[in-house]
């Protein structure tokens, strides 16, 4: 028996679809995705999306004159780097201000301390007084652990004019006059001893105060530092000298039993180098020894010598007793050799060893 199956029984590996009905001003459905298929725009399109979304909704900054912006999506972080770049912005420029002012502050230091310090440096160096003259000051060299110590003399002190010589010599009737000039004079400089020439050597001074000393052919020599100038009866050159230097006239003879035999051994300080300026380390000192004051009630104690009346002032040369009580060191002097090691105060009555052991407890 015969069936009419139609058109699409006629082929069996035809397949059939529904007819399918559009509606009216719809578009037409996607298809749907093959399983197991992934689109590859789906990551692009999704930040493409975002991005614009984000765009939307996102205040227009104003334009900004940073050249350092930090690009970054994220407004939290720019806000952030916004304000770290003013704050470093503020704090260089006040550290640029602050380092003007200290530039500036340090010219002014270094425009007014050199010209104080070449006030002070020329006067150091130049050493002339108001009066046009250069000064120098002989003090005995003085050695007790030697045999040979040298004549004694009370210290000397001459002022010359700019290339003037001032001659030394022995004492002699003639020059009578120059063994008693007044200190600061130009006197010639004179010695009671035989050792030395009558014109054994000569001091001379230049225009930038320059001393220099000279052997007039002395027969015994003139020394610098234990160096001899010249040989016996020649005239040696003018050598310079600075402060601080050694000079000998002459040599010991007889062993220097005697003391007219003994040569002269003197140190050299030129232009007033030996006159103490106060400084505040003085004062720091000076009111210090005040306050060592101890069984008095008057701080004004140490205000004057109790032996000569005379106040104590900075940069003297004193003496402190165990008992806090201080004198010229030359007015107490006579007292502290008297009975030594035993000290007796004069002000106090206190009796006191000066050799006592300073670990001692007392």
């Amino acid at each position: 028996m015969l069936q009419n199956l139609g058109p699409s029984s006629s082929n069996p590996h035809s397949h059939s679809s529904p007819p399918t009905s559009t509606p009216t001003g719809t578009s037409p459905a996607q298809p749907p995705p093959p399983i197991g298929g992934r689109r590859s725009s789906f990551g692009l399109n999704f930040l493409s999306n975002f991005n614009a979304m984000r765009s939307n909704h996102q205040p227009a900054s104003p334009p900004t004159d940073n050249t350092h912006s930090f690009m970054s999506n994220s407004p939290t972080i720019a806000n952030l780097n916004n304000y770290a770049m003013s704050t470093t912005l503020h704090d260089e420029a006040v550290a640029n201000a602050q380092s003007s002012t200290t530039n500036s502050d340090s010219d002014n230091l270094q425009l007014s301390e050199p010209e104080t310090d070449l006030l002070e440096s020329e006067e150091d160096r130049n050493g002339m007084d108001k009066d046009g003259f250069f000064s120098v000051r002989l003090t005995p060299l003085i050695d007790h652990s030697s045999s040979a110590s040298g004549l004694y003399f009370s210290p000397v002190i001459r002022k010359i004019k700019p290339e003037a010589n001032i001659s030394i010599g022995r004492y002699t009737e003639k020059n009578k006059a120059a063994a008693h000039a007044p200190q600061g004079s130009s006197a010639p400089i004179v010695f009671k001893s035989k050792v030395v020439s009558r014109s054994h050597a000569l001091f001379q001074c230049n225009e930038d105060g320059q001393w220099f000393l000279k052997d007039c052919k002395s027969s015994s020599g003139t020394f610098l530092n234990h160096i001899r100038l010249s040989p016996a009866s020649q005239e040696s050159s003018l050598m310079p000298l600075v402060d601080g230097d050694i000079v000998q006239l002459g040599m010991d003879y007889r062993g220097g039993a005697e003391e007219v035999y003994r040569c002269v051994k003197m140190r050299c300080e030129f232009n007033k180098s030996w006159q103490r300026k106060v400084n505040q380390f003085n004062l720091e000192i000076h009111k210090k020894l005040k306050n060592l004051q101890i069984n008095t009630e008057e701080p004004s104690d140490l205000a004057e010598c109790a032996i000569c009346l005379n106040k104590i002032e900075p940069c003297q040369a004193l003496f402190i007793s165990p008992c806090s009580h201080a004198w010229h060191y030359k007015c107490i002097r006579p007292i502290i050799i008297k009975s030594y090691p035993q000290f007796y105060c004069p002000n106090c009555r206190t009796m006191c060893d000066l050799e006592t052991d300073l670990d001692e407890d007392e």
